[in-house]
């Protein structure tokens, strides 16, 4: 009779690897599919696509909410930002609003427009210096506008 080795080890060790070389980066991204529209009537005009989460209501501007699970520590600064595409025939202005909470369960928020042309991906990228916690980034998607993924660098 022949036992077979445990098939547990393996992934364990491939599962390490893989930890460690994210450990030692210092640039973390997440796919859009971490965002969600901030009401279900809204999540309704929102579409998955290749290039991301879209807003396909052709009149109405739609609000998102992406988490970052990530967290500053005190004395580390991080980068956040968030990359706007424009599937549309016209320049449009993108609403952005970084919002993170302090050591104090304080809120702060600090607001952006990102002007995105016609076919273009824009990107903003906001620079954070203190501890922060649970830090989420808010978009307000006009018609056609592609919010394509988030970033962030220490």
């Amino acid at each position: 009779m022949t036992t077979k080795k445990p098939f547990l080890p393996l992934i364990f060790t491939i599962a390490s690897v893989f930890y460690a070389q994210q450990a030692a980066s210092d640039t973390f991204s997440y796919h859009s599919a971490i965002c969600e529209a901030i009401t279900p009537a809204q999540s309704a005009k929102m579409e998955w696509r290749e290039a991301g989460l879209i807003n396909t209501d052709p009149n109405n501007s739609l609000w998102v909410m992406c988490p970052m699970p990530i967290k500053v520590k005190e004395n580390e600064d991080v980068n956040f930002g968030v990359a706007i595409g424009n599937a549309g025939n016209e320049v449009v202005d993108v609403d952005c609003i970084l919002r993170v909470f302090d050591e104090d369960g304080k809120m702060k928020s600090e607001s952006y427009t990102l002007r995105v042309q016609p076919g273009a991906v824009g990107v903003k990228t906001w620079d954070v210096d203190d501890e922060v916690f649970w830090p989420a980034i808010q978009c307000n998607l006009p018609p056609d506008t592609v919010l394509r993924g988030l970033e962030g660098h220490y």
